[in-house]
């Protein structure tokens, strides 16, 4: 059985650098006991980050993050309310999927007939190349611009349930620059490091299982991290 609960955020967006901070110290609470289910779009068009996350403890659901660094809110929601905010949000996502010829979306990217309607744009330095099973391949090339990245670490405290005494915890998370706005149609292949670290975005892809031939990245896939 889970329970659930929506998590407010101090912060006003997921592209926010401290954002990462926090999700990772909400990760680290549930651990295996729950999960972030999704991220919410801000009420009113701004303010404060929100996202649905469950456990297996109610307790620690409630409880404990309340007590994490960076949260404003922490409101305990019953199955069928959480059931209902999975089921709207995923009639947006489904409504916002574009529809037509791929070839219509965008001159010059790379098509796939696997994702209708998405053009695809190399944000990596070199060319991508996207060897299929069957012997095909489908190059993308380079445009020219590029993401930057940067690891940051700043130090902070979980305060434990039982002794009440404070745990140092050093929250890393990764400032990323450069990157894109999210597009209807469009999905940016980037470095491994930056999809990771935006798995709100599933515009994102990361080349998977990667080799370099001739210069260009040889792929066999990507993968979307959420």
């Amino acid at each position: 059985m889970y329970f659930y609960a929506l998590v407010t955020y101090r912060v006003s967006s997921v592209d926010n650098p401290e954002y990462k901070a926090i999700r990772r110290g909400v990760e680290g609470v549930l651990g295996s006991w729950g999960s972030v289910v999704l991220t919410l779009p801000p009420e009113g068009g701004g303010g404060y980050v929100r996202e649905l996350v469950r456990a297996t403890d109610e307790q620690l659901l409630i409880d404990t993050l309340a007590r994490c660094y960076g949260i404003v809110e922490v409101r305990g929601v019953s199955t069928e309310d959480a059931e209902e905010i999975i089921a709207s949000q995923k009639q947006k996502a489904e409504e916002e999927v574009p529809t037509g010829d791929a070839s219509e979306m965008g001159a010059g990217a790379a098509q796939t007939g696997a994702l209708p309607g998405t053009t695809f744009v190399n944000l990596l330095s070199v060319d991508v190349v996207l060897r299929l099973e069957d012997g095909e391949e489908v190059i993308f090339p380079a445009s020219g611009r590029q993401v930057n990245y940067e690891v940051a670490s700043e130090s902070g405290t979980f305060s434990d349930l039982e002794t009440g005494k404070p745990i140092p915890v050093s929250f890393c998370s990764t400032v990323i620059s450069d990157l894109p706005e999210p597009e209807l149609g469009v999905a940016y292949i980037v470095e491994d490091a930056v999809a990771r670290a935006v798995r709100s975005r599933t515009d994102l892809l990361a080349p998977d299982r990667g080799v370099v031939e001739e210069g260009k990245l040889v792929v066999k896939g990507f993968v979307c991290y959420t």
